[in-house]
């Protein structure tokens, strides 16, 4: 989020206003886009896990299928065994990436929350920029009022003094 400091506000240059809390602005931006990217990641991992959770079950719902068709025609005790040990192994697998999946789910969640609150600082630091452009906008209308002031008195008292016959 870049600030430009050569807005206009109510026809004042504001070139001239500095933000002494632009460092910790820039830092809050900073924070922001940290915790962003660090929730793109969480996001990728979380579709990554539910990628690999996906192939586990096709995985499984194959061997399934296999052993059944295969042991149908071939009884075998001991290839069945080890189909049926494949596939326990299968389900701790897709139980482990249960787990996984839920604590990238908390993850994200945290990160989410976090990014938010990041937000909210981030705002309230932009408000009081805000704020402050407006305050400086404002005193340098007065000042522009009060020199436009001068200069009217100092005209008026010049077209005075000619109108009364004083050389000047």
């Amino acid at each position: 989020m870049k600030h430009d400091q050569s807005v206009t506000i109510s026809g004042i240059d504001t070139r001239g206003f500095v933000y002494a809390l632009a460092p910790y602005l820039r830092k809050q931006e900073w924070q922001l886009e940290r915790l962003e990217n660090q929730l793109a990641q969480a996001n990728r991992l979380l579709e990554a896990a539910r990628e690999r959770r996906g192939q586990l079950d096709a995985d499984f719902d194959l061997q399934k299928k296999s052993l059944s068709t295969w042991m149908h025609p071939n009884p075998n005790p001991q290839a069945y065994q080890r189909g049926l040990l494949y596939l326990t192994h299968l389900r701790g697998e897709m139980k482990k990436q249960d787990q996984h999946i839920e604590t990238l789910v908390l993850q994200r969640h945290a990160l989410r929350a976090e990014c938010m609150a990041q937000q909210l600082r981030l705002d309230g630091v932009v408000e009081h920029r805000l704020g402050e452009l407006r305050e400086y906008s404002n005193n340098q209308a007065r000042l522009a009022a009060a020199e436009t002031d001068r200069d009217w008195v100092g005209r008026t008292a010049l077209v005075r003094s000619a109108d009364h016959g004083g050389g000047v």
